[in-house]
């Protein structure tokens, strides 16, 4: 079923032909000064060292994808650094986060807005999100499993996609707030990850008492994601279009990673259709809910309408990032077009 968002959400997506002289951030370098930076400037919120960061993003350039670095919510507030990026038609947007479960979430429901405002094809324009460190990708501790090492990755299982899953009945103080807020904020539930389906089929991917099991399921998993989303191309249905992975904070260099070691496994050397646009922000709806007691109780709400409205909030900051380009409308023979940065005449 199509989402569209309420009248308030899609206040907060501006858009307009892309003559309107709006610029994009995506039209910046992987190299450039700027870009460099971000990123030495923020490499500790990638969980990344400065110099290697900055390697892993030219040797991404060189495999012929594209890093975007971009500003800390805080730098933009303070007006010390902007960022903006147009999003266009012929794109195809994937979500990332840790865990799949929130901010990419959040994520993916601004640009499924974007989707309704340009009156594109959601499933074209926007994947489902991904969940880089704990979603459905053993990107780490795969293979050589042991009682030491295994832990180095663990599947957060996806339950609340499940047709079983009770989120007013979920006692969870962590996941039963935070999806009955999200529902309430969007009026629809939260969607399966990239590779849930995959995932749910396997029953020993975090089963220490069964290592070898473990192992070959994670191995099992891992080449399924290594032949889906990190090909170094979009299947023939999509190939027309730009990939871009908009990925927060630790997830970002981890994609980056992951697209590289599938690209050089290719019996051709084929360029990488990808861009990372790499964002610094925390999880502002974890934070929400460590303080929701207080902070409820301050503003004398129920800590559901305090948590509501943080996710709303969220996706207001996130969509405060972009800029959707709308199709520039057609103009019948004849007709004369006006110039859309032009004010319009007063009586």
């Amino acid at each position: 079923m199509a989402w569209y968002p309420s009248e308030q959400l899609e206040s907060y997506l501006a858009s307009g032909p892309s003559s309107l002289g709006v610029p994009d951030s995506l039209a910046i370098d992987t190299d450039s000064q700027l870009n460099v930076d971000r990123a030495r400037r923020h490499a500790k919120l990638y969980d990344r060292d400065a110099d290697e960061l900055v390697d892993l993003a030219l040797r991404f350039k060189a495999a012929g994808g594209k890093v975007i670095f971009a500003p800390t919510a805080e730098e933009i507030e303070q007006r010390q650094d902007s960022f903006c990026m147009h999003i266009t038609q012929d794109m195809h947007l994937i979500p990332v986060c840790h865990q799949g479960l929130n901010r990419s979430q959040v994520l993916h429901f601004v640009l499924l807005a974007a989707a309704a405002r340009m009156g594109a094809a959601a499933s074209e324009l926007v994947s489902a999100p991904h969940g880089a460190t704990s979603g459905c990708d053993p990107f780490c501790a795969h293979h050589h499993l042991s009682e030491s090492n295994f832990v180095e990755w663990l599947h957060d299982p996806g339950h609340l996609f499940r047709v079983s899953y009770d989120i007013e009945g979920d006692t969870d103080p962590q996941q039963g707030p935070l999806h009955r807020a999200f529902l309430a904020a969007f009026g629809s539930r939260k969607v399966p990850r990239v590779g849930e389906d995959a995932a749910y089929r396997l029953h020993h991917l975090n089963d220490a008492t069964e290592l070898t099991k473990m192992e070959l399921e994670r191995t099992q998993l891992r080449r399924f994601m290594s032949d889906t989303l990190f090909q170094p191309d979009l299947p023939p249905l999509l190939r027309h279009r730009r990939r871009l992975f908009v990925a927060f904070m630790r997830a970002a260099p981890i994609v980056m990673e992951r697209l590289l070691e599938v690209q050089a496994q290719q019996p051709q050397w084929i360029p990488l259709n990808a861009t990372v646009v790499a964002l610094p922000y925390y999880d502002d709806l974890n934070t929400a809910l460590r303080n929701a007691q207080q902070e409820a109780a301050r503003a004398s709400l129920s800590v559901h309408e305090w948590l509501r409205q943080a996710h709303v909030s969220f996706f207001a900051r996130l969509a405060s990032l972009f800029y959707v380009v709308t199709p520039t409308p057609r103009v019948a023979d004849g007709e004369a077009q006006s110039d859309p940065t032009e004010p319009l005449a007063t009586s």
